[in-house]
C-alpha cells in the first residue's frame, strides 16, 4: 500500500525568497484596503509594522478623510463644527449661526457665506475661510470616536420604553443622531464656556437672542432630530444621574 505520509497539498514556497504577504501588495493596493476600513481598523492595520505605518502616516489626511466621508456623514455639518473659532466667532454679528468656507489639499469642499453684496448695497456678515491642518484632523478623530460611542448606546435608551424593540440604529436614524450631535456640539462651543455664558439661562421667547438666531436657521428635520437627542439624554439622566428628578 503506498505511503500517504506526504501532505495532500504540496507547501509552494516563492523562488528567490519572494515575499508573497501583505507587504507585496502596491502601495496603491494597501490603500484601497485602507479605504475599505472603519477608522478603527484603519490604525490597528497601521500598527501592524514600520512599513504599513510609514504608507498610513504619508497619506492619512487623505486616508481619514474619506473614512469620514464614508462613515461620519453628513460630512458637511462635521466639518462646520471642527473649524469652529468660538472666540473669533462671537465677535461677528450672527457668527455662530454663519458657515465658513473649507479648503482640503486646495480643495473647497464646504461652502460658506460670501462677502458678495446684495443688490441694495448692504454687505453680508462672514467668517474668515479656513484650510484644514493637523490641528483639526486631530479634532476629527475625537469627535469620530465619541459619535461612534453614541451611536452604540443610545438606542438603549431611545428604546428603553418598551426594550423588545430595541434594536440597532437605521442608517438614515443613525445619520440624524449624528446631525444632531453636531448640532449639539456646536452650540455647546459656542455659548457653554465659562467667559461666554450669558445671563439668563433661558434665552426669553421670541427675541433676538443670539441662542435663539442658532436654532432658526436650522431645518425642521433637524430641530426634531435635536430634539429626539434631548428628550433621550433627558431620559438617561433620570435613569443613571438623577432618578428623583421631576417628571
Amino acid at each position: 500500500m503506498a505511503s500517504h505520509s506526504s501532505p495532500l497539498v504540496e507547501t509552494w514556497v516563492p523562488e528567490d525568497g519572494a515575499d508573497c504577504g501583505i507587504m507585496s501588495m502596491p502601495v496603491e493596493m494597501m490603500l484601497k484596503i485602507f479605504g475599505l476600513l472603519d477608522l478603527q481598523s484603519a490604525l490597528n492595520l497601521a500598527g501592524v509594522n514600520n512599513a504599513i505605518r510609514s504608507i498610513f502616516l504619508k497619506h492619512q489626511d487623505t486616508l481619514v478623510m474619506d473614512i469620514m466621508k464614508a462613515e461620519m456623514s453628513p460630512l458637511d455639518a462635521l466639518l462646520q463644527h471642527v473649524v469652529s473659532k468660538p472666540l473669533e466667532d462671537v465677535n461677528v454679528c450672527c457668527g455662530p449661526c454663519l458657515r465658513r468656507r473649507i479648503y482640503f489639499k486646495g480643495r473647497l469642499i464646504s461652502d460658506g457665506e460670501d462677502e458678495e453684496s446684495d443688490p441694495d448695497g448692504q454687505t453680508h456678515n462672514s467668517l474668515r475661510p479656513v484650510t484644514l491642518d493637523q490641528t483639526h484632523f486631530r479634532k476629527l478623530i475625537r469627535t469620530y470616536f465619541t459619535v461612534k460611542k453614541w451611536e452604540e448606546f443610545f438606542p438603549q435608551y431611545r428604546f428603553r420604553e418598551i426594550p423588545a424593540d430595541c434594536r440597532a440604529l437605521r442608517p438614515r436614524e443613525a445619520e440624524r443622531l449624528r446631525r444632531a450631535l453636531y448640532q449639539w456640539m456646536s452650540y455647546a462651543s459656542h455659548f457653554h464656556w465659562e467667559s461666554q455664558r450669558l445671563t439668563r439661562y433661558q434665552p426669553i421667547e421670541g427675541s433676538y437672542d443670539i441662542r435663539c438666531r442658532k436654532l432658526r436657521v436650522l431645518s425642521n428635520m433637524e430641530l426634531v432630530g435635536l430634539h429626539d437627542l434631548w428628550e433621550t439624554v433627558y431620559a438617561m439622566v433620570r435613569v443613571h444621574i438623577c432618578p428623583s428628578i421631576e417628571q
